[in-house]
């Protein structure tokens, strides 16, 4: 899919140079960022479930894994975009993908980019009874703001005992397990549209399919407006590579 990634002349951030290279899909540039340990925003040392978990919209659980790149890789090193963009066309946890456009990224969208040439969308709904048939697990929900072209957030979707949940990093934290509402409500007044994408067939190959987790069950605490829900999963999430 993409051509050889090549070298461009690093950039400087708020936490330091980072190093970028680019490559061309259908003539568009991806510039990716590679940070190599350097942080692109102060470091913040904070309890991430306790934070999340205090908008009350569910359970905010830290993923851990030895058994997922992704999961025990820097998490300084990559961001939402790249886990559940980028892992869809061969990008790995190394590497830092933009939302929105500007000089460092040669004035295009790197996840607009690949959006549009290697995803279908799906639709721009909320998961509700009625489009729960339309989405499936694995699919890849984007936060985004239209008026900015921005890219907010991004993660992707995991069925939990019939609850859609979302599985998504945050910043330079941890990857959670979520609610979608948790998002929404975390992210509210940052972008206008919830979108939904798949990758596209081209892009996929069956041994794509990892798990995050080997064996282990993670507990989780569900709540909704009616009632406290206990429930356990086994993580599995599917990524795909060029």
């Amino acid at each position: 899919m993409f051509q050889t990634f090549q070298p461009l002349p690093p950039v400087d951030r708020s936490g330091g140079r980072v190093e970028r290279s680019v490559a061309f899909i259908d003539r568009s540039p991806v510039v990716v960022f590679e940070k190599q340990g350097q942080s692109l925003a102060p470091a913040v040392d904070c309890d991430w479930e306790a934070i999340l978990g205090s908008y009350d919209c569910g359970p905010a659980i830290c993923l851990e894994s030895s058994g997922w790149e992704w999961s025990t890789a820097d998490k300084r090193n990559f961001n939402c975009h790249a886990l559940a963009i980028g892992s869809s066309v061969g990008l790995g946890p190394d590497q830092w993908l933009e939302g929105l456009a500007s000089p460092a990224t040669m004035h295009h969208n790197p996840v607009g980019t690949l959006l549009a040439r290697c995803f279908e969308r799906i639709s721009s709904k909320t998961v509700t009874s009625k489009w729960r048939s339309a989405i499936r697990e694995h699919d890849v929900f984007v936060c985004y703001d239209r008026d900015h072209d921005h890219y907010v957030h991004s993660g992707f979707l995991k069925w939990v005992a019939g609850i859609p949940m979302a599985i998504s990093k945050f910043g330079e934290g941890p990857i959670m397990i979520t609610t979608l509402k948790l998002i929404e409500r975390f992210y509210q007044g940052a972008f206008d549209e919830l979108r939904w994408y798949r990758p596209k067939e081209s892009t996929q190959r069956r041994k794509a399919l990892r798990s995050l987790d080997q064996g282990d069950s993670h507990s989780l605490t569900g709540s909704d407006s009616a009632s406290s829900m206990p429930f356990r999963c086994h993580v599995t999430a599917t990524v795909a590579f060029a």
